[in-house]
């Protein structure tokens, strides 16, 4: 049996990696299985995450198209490992991943998709890549399927856990001289737009409003979640995720594929251990399903035009 692919996207600041780490903690501890944590970008990973350290620190300037391409090469570079690490038995929970690297790109500036050919600096993934020019941008779908692309055929989590927090707050949990170079305020307000814009496009089930985000039920494990597959080459249909009792969610039974990938909208602005409690209880429900109906593992494609 395959293990749990996890993966835990939001802003900066917002307390993904504490909670990677509480999930870590949970799985071995309460549930005795074996977990792998990988933080994206990869920093010390020689060929492209050299660049990617030193662009964030913002000791180096590179143009947004060679960003987009280096955070894609990184996950690439670990792609495999992923599907080992998963197929030996063990749980993979990743901090960040292939949706930050569509919505941080998105938010840096309008783009205009022009199918071009591109050497790859890395050497690494494939030879003919589209390049991206800043000039008048397409449709928002257009730019967000352009800059999914290079993505395609990564694993694909099987749950996902978004942490929504303001982002002027968020950004207060660390000093300003010591921040990164997408961490400021304005922008993570227009990263925040695009996550919610990228799951509106990829899941139609999606509902990020946030007055739907509980602070103050204890007995709310999620503030708003639904579930939806996200396309894979074997075109399989959904069905729901666990059910809470504040959750809205959507069942279409299938066979072949019973927990196709599930996504979880917390708010991160509570005291990390009510976030940890919230995420654990949502997993226990989940790994009594997927222990007992595991799915094979899907692959990261483009929703249909």
């Amino acid at each position: 049996m395959r293990g749990l692919f996890i993966c835990i996207e939001g802003l900066d600041r917002t307390g993904k990696t504490t909670q990677a780490d509480a999930i870590c903690s949970f799985l071995n501890s309460k549930m005795k299985l074996d977990t792998v944590q990988i933080a994206f970008p990869v920093r010390n990973e020689p060929k492209t995450g050299h660049l990617l350290d030193l662009y964030l620190k913002k000791e180096i300037t590179l143009p947004p198209e060679k960003v987009h391409m280096l955070f894609s090469d990184n996950r690439w570079m670990k792609a495999e490992e992923i599907k080992q690490t998963l197929e030996s038995g063990k749980c993979v929970i990743c901090d960040r991943y292939v949706y930050s690297g569509v919505v941080y790109s998105s938010a840096k500036t309008e783009y205009i998709v022009e199918n071009q050919l591109e050497e790859i600096d890395s050497g690494f993934h494939r030879k003919n890549r589209p390049v991206i020019h800043h000039k008048t941008a397409p449709s928002k779908e257009d730019r967000m399927r352009f800059l999914l692309e290079p993505d395609v055929g990564l694993p694909q989590p099987d749950i996902l856990f978004f942490l929504a927090m303001d982002p002027f707050r968020a950004l207060e949990r660390t000093e300003e001289e010591k921040r990164e170079v997408y961490e400021t305020p304005n922008f993570q307000a227009r990263v925040k737009m695009e996550y919610l814009q990228l799951f509106s496009f990829l899941y139609p089930k999606f509902q990020p409003e946030e007055s739907k985000i509980s602070t103050t039920d204890s007995n709310s494990t999620i503030s708003s979640s639904s579930s939806s597959s996200l396309p894979s080459s074997s075109s399989v249909p959904s069905s729901s995720s666990v059910p809470s009792s504040s959750s809205s969610s959507a069942s279409t039974s299938s066979p072949l594929h019973p927990l196709p990938f599930s996504w979880h909208y917390i708010d991160a602005s509570q005291k990390p251990e009510d976030v940890s409690d919230q995420i654990t209880r949502i997993l226990a429900e989940y790994m009594e399903l997927f222990l007992s109906q595991t799915p094979p593992l899907s692959m990261i494609s483009l929703p249909p035009v």
